[in-house]
């Protein structure tokens, strides 16, 4: 079975290395995440890089173990691409032939010192999905607080695939979880409706009231499968975030703290793999057939 890690940031290094070369830091985090990879049991990942230089760094130096996702956002004051630039269809087009990408991202909520989100207009995005659409290229969307957008995507674009990022669930330590983790589910089970929407079960742990294995997941997670099918789940771990830090200079302090549903690297991916809630066969999907199928990695797209 060969596992596939569909949410990594570049990892973060535990002390300020401004002066460092900057080839030398992606050798760094290059070395650290490969070691977290190997040491957990992931095989494979794909990069949610801040720094899209060094995720393509990586991607060329392990080009089976690594692909390149880059993300867009409406907001200023991220250090991601421009979701409202100008030649915004030149860009995806560049994207959809560079060696190493396998789809795009759209960062849709910004978090609030407060827990809360900053909800960037679901229009700023339209011109962005079109690009993916012409471009075959699938489209990840962090889009907490708005389970419709995605919906609005997939039904105007049926040629798209639309990734729900973390369940669509609002998740520490971001934001604040609702008082009732799941209360929005409903919404996400509806979008199974489009037979293009796909989830991915990212940062779930985060939304767990026991600890490790997580065994008050599991109701909720098998509505999920249950609606969309292994062929429309995938696993990620979003282990920076979890943590509250990626590379250099990111850092969300509420994620260096302890809060309730914090987990390592291994408690993310173990939760699923050692589960006796899935058969062989769902595991073997969740983990890495869906994402490759559908991001038809490795392997020309």
């Amino acid at each position: 079975m060969r596992i596939v890690d569909a949410q990594l940031h570049e990892p973060s290094v535990w002390g300020d290395w401004e002066w460092a070369d900057r080839r030398l830091r992606w050798e760094l985090m290059l070395e650290l995440q490969l070691g977290q990879m190997n040491a957990v049991g992931v095989d494979a990942a794909l990069l949610f890089a801040i720094d899209l230089d060094w995720a393509r760094f990586a991607a060329a130096r392990h080009p089976g173990r690594f692909a390149v996702v880059p993300m867009f956002a409406a907001v200023p004051g991220l250090h991601v691409l421009d979701a409202g630039a100008p030649d915004i269809e030149r860009i995806v087009e560049e994207l959809s032939a560079e060696s190493g990408v396998v789809a795009v991202r759209i960062v849709r909520t910004v978090p609030k010192p407060d827990g809360g989100a900053v909800l960037a207009p679901a229009e700023a995005f339209d011109r962005l999905a079109a690009a993916c659409a012409r471009a075959a290229l699938p489209l990840f969307m962090s889009t907490v607080g708005d389970l419709a957008t995605p919906g609005r995507l997939a039904a105007r674009h049926a040629e798209l695939t639309v990734i729900v990022d973390h369940l669509g669930l609002p998740q520490p330590p971001s934001y604040r979880r609702d008082t009732t983790p799941f209360a929005q589910l409903p919404k996400l089970l509806a979008l199974a409706d489009h037979p293009n929407v796909v989830v991915k079960c990212s940062g779930a742990p985060t939304l767990s009231r026991e600890g490790y294995p997580f065994a008050d997941l599991w109701p909720h997670l098998r509505r999920v499968i249950g609606a969309f099918g292994v062929e429309r789940v995938m696993w990620g771990s979003d282990f920076s975030r979890v943590l509250g830090r990626a590379g250099f200079h990111l850092r969300l302090p509420r994620g260096e703290e302890p809060y309730e549903g914090k987990h390592t690297y291994a408690e993310a991916l173990h939760y699923v793999r050692d589960t006796d809630q899935l058969t062989p066969a769902e595991k073997a999907a969740i983990l890495g057939e869906t994402v490759q199928a559908l991001l038809h990695w490795p392997g020309p797209r």
